[in-house]
């Protein structure tokens, strides 16, 4: 199998050094779709619901939700900066950017840290169900109290937290019950929904799914991430994310789940099935 990878190879990098000058002369183009097989490329998304289990950001749900931290990419070795973004790895204070958090600050350091939201942060417009609607503190508040709820797994990695309060529209009050060094790191994983579209859709509570016990949120999406969920195709397991309007560079882009070993990730790279494979082993080839 290897040796068939390493010929595959060979050959797709030959047509790709024929075919370079025509490429050059080709002028990028706005829209298209983007296939791409996820960082666990067997694993189908059961459940949209990002109380369901812990690693569904960087699976799926990172496509339509946003959190209030994340990694700040520019600080990265590769860009000039100091941090090496290993995965799984504690992230300093100094590598964490404000993501729905426009900024924060500790009152009562350790234990309380005030965060200030962005203004103009928008969840999309459901038809029959909610207008698009602004982001505010009543949906932190709401997505920390859902998480505490008896189905959910991500209520693990929160555990920490005392409480969560709205001071006004567009701050929240975070309190721990100890001081908590891993507070900010842990909140990367904490996705913020829409309260008003999950009480529209009798999904105030995480679904369990070790009882078999779904909701709405199982199925559906909807959040303020560059993504919107289109469509889902259960027997193939494909789902179709749509980009919102004005966001990225591409219309839609398919995060195809069906691969299964790192051979055949490999040879669905070779043959254009995907466009880009995450977390793809290398010695395959």
């Amino acid at each position: 199998m290897r040796k068939l990878a390493r010929t595959l190879l060979g050959g797709v990098m030959g047509l790709g050094l024929l075919a370079a000058p025509v490429l050059a002369q080709e002028k990028p183009k706005y829209g298209g779709t983007l296939e791409v097989g996820t960082v666990y490329v067997t694993l189908t998304a059961l459940s949209f619901d990002p109380a369901d289990w812990n690693w569904k950001l960087n699976h799926d749900t990172g496509n339509y939700l946003e959190q209030l931290f994340a990694a700040d990419l520019s600080k990265s070795v590769r860009n000039g900066g100091k941090h090496p973004f290993y995965a799984d790895a504690w992230l300093p204070t100094d590598a964490i950017r404000g993501e729905l958090a426009e900024s924060w600050e500790w009152k009562q350091n350790p234990l309380r840290v005030e965060v200030k939201l962005r203004k103009g942060v928008m969840f999309p417009e459901k038809p029959g169900v909610m207008a698009a609607r602004e982001l505010t503190a009543d949906d932190v508040v709401f997505s920390w109290k859902r998480v505490q709820s008896p189905g959910s797994i991500t209520k693990l990695d929160l555990g920490g937290i005392q409480d969560m309060r709205k001071v006004d529209a567009f701050t929240v009050d975070v309190e721990t019950k100890a001081p908590f060094p891993l507070l900010l790191n842990n909140l990367m994983s904490f996705t913020i929904m829409s309260k008003a579209w999950c009480e529209a859709n009798n999904a105030k509570e995480a679904s369990d799914l070790q009882q078999k016990k779904e909701n709405f949120a199982n199925r559906n999406a909807n959040g303020t991430g560059p993504f919107m969920l289109k469509s889902r195709e259960v027997e193939d397991p494909v789902n179709l994310w749509v980009h919102r309007p004005l966001a990225y560079l591409f219309v839609a882009a398919i995060y195809r789940t069906s691969i299964t070993p790192n051979q055949i990730t490999f040879l669905a790279l070779t043959v254009g099935t995907v466009a880009k494979a995450l977390g793809a082993s290398t010695t395959v080839i």
